[in-house]
């Protein structure tokens, strides 16, 4: 029996997720627009944060840049925050 699985006979098969940790995801979307939300496994929404971000950039000149590393770390907490909810932690 692997370490997902419980010994409850009613839970055999059923794969527990891993928690995702707030703070590294968070982290993540500071070194790196978007990819907070990678690690907790919205793809869309991190390649489109990644997306708007670099335009929004460079039109601005680089002033925009800190306000979306700002969102990108926030917005990836909440979602490891959320998805820990989801998965019963």
């Amino acid at each position: 029996m692997n370490e997902n699985e419980t010994r409850d006979p009613a839970m055999r098969g059923v794969m527990r997720v891993n928690p995702k940790k707030p703070w590294l995801a968070a982290v993540l979307g500071i070194l790196f627009l978007g990819f907070g939300l990678f690690y907790v496994g919205k793809w869309g929404m991190g390649l489109l944060l990644l997306i708007v971000g670099v335009i929004v950039s460079v039109i601005t000149g680089g002033l925009a840049a800190p306000v979306f590393w700002i969102i990108s770390a926030v917005w990836a907490y909440y979602a490891a925050k959320s998805y820990n909810e989801r998965a019963g932690y």
